[in-house]
């Protein structure tokens, strides 16, 4: 009994290795019906002890998921994409319009306000964290009425 015990607890203790980043504020951008591309914004807080690596996402919902970054170069706007983002303990990043953001490519299905999106934000130790958004036609008055968190299992 006491060794199942132990084995669930391990067990358990590994599924949670990620509760550590929260996140805050999720929402996807509604787009025009034909649109290829949509755009996620959350906030993403490392109340861990240790850096955080993220290196990657993706969705069952999009053929393509990455981070970018917008930024000014000449006077023109340009999107860069972020292969990786090392967060320090207790560093918040924030993903918001014109700055970074999760750049979801190719969807499923056309998302309609009121719609939610799944992704998963990679990280560089292997370990996945679940995130779910609603899609919203404008932004969000008060963005944590917007957001769920979900823990990977």
């Amino acid at each position: 009994m006491a060794r199942m015990l132990l084995l669930v607890i391990l067990m358990l203790s590994g599924l949670n290795v990620q509760a550590h980043l929260i996140i805050k504020d999720a929402w996807v951008r509604e787009a025009p019906p034909r649109s290829r591309t949509l755009a996620m914004f959350l906030q993403v807080t490392n109340h861990g002890d240790q850096p955080e690596v993220i290196n990657g996402a993706s969705s069952e919902q999009f053929s393509k998921v990455e981070l970018h970054e917008t930024s000014f170069d000449k006077g023109m706007m340009r999107m860069k994409h972020i292969p990786e983002l090392t967060m320090k303990p207790d560093q918040v990043l924030d993903f918001k319009p014109g700055g970074m953001h999760i750049m979801l490519m190719n969807p499923v299905k056309i998302f309609k306000a009121g719609d939610q999106v799944d992704i998963k934000l990679h990280m560089k130790n292997g370990k996945k964290k679940a995130v779910r958004a609603l899609v919203l036609s404008s932004p969000p008055v008060s963005a944590g009425s917007a957001t769920q968190e979900h823990h990977q299992h």
